[in-house]
């Protein structure tokens, strides 16, 4: 039987977002500081956060059932 070909998984996705231009200009500048493209920028803040996810909910959990 002949396999179907499948499209492999993309590295990275497009996205197209609108923030307050005050939030721009942060962000731009955090880049800088941090020799570090905008988008790169952005990745670290939101990988971050992710990261972080789990342990809030796991307080916020422990702190429900006290």
């Amino acid at each position: 039987m002949k396999e179907k070909y499948r499209k492999p998984e993309p590295v990275s996705v497009q996205m197209h977002i609108r923030v307050p231009p005050a939030v721009k200009k942060w962000l731009e500048a955090r880049a800088t500081e941090n020799v570090k493209t905008l988008n790169a920028e952005l990745v670290a803040i939101l990988e971050k956060e992710k990261a972080a996810e789990p342990i809030a909910k796991q307080f916020s959990a422990a702190s429900i059932s006290k």
